[in-house]
């Protein structure tokens, strides 16, 4: 894989989210770390497309709510994602809220 500009990265990218997912290849990994809040559940479908854009060594990092939805998302992918870390987290004026960080790598 070359390296691209980041203006082509991101349009490439935006092109993909564009684009049924399903049909779309993503022919070569451009990120080491994948950082996101309120994409999307993991499922299959968002799992493999995120781990194609994630070099090998890189790291996916979700900001998400509630523990019981994360342990249902997870067991969804366990086969493409097999370990994973789930960090608690305490965010200013959400504290009577349930946060968490979902990282795993490639």
């Amino acid at each position: 894989c070359h390296n691209h500009s980041h203006e082509r990265e991101q349009g490439r990218i935006q092109s993909a989210m564009k684009s049924d997912l399903t049909h779309r290849s993503v022919r070569c990994a451009y990120f080491d770390e994948e950082v996101f809040r309120a994409f999307h559940p993991f499922d299959k479908k968002i799992t493999k497309w995120l781990l194609k854009m994630l070099r090998k060594g890189g790291t996916v990092a979700s900001y998400k709510a509630r523990e019981e939805k994360i342990l249902a998302e997870m067991e969804e992918i366990k086969f493409l994602v097999p370990e994973y870390e789930r960090i608690k987290l305490t965010v200013p004026f959400l504290e009577d809220h349930e946060r968490n960080l979902v990282v795993f790598g490639k």
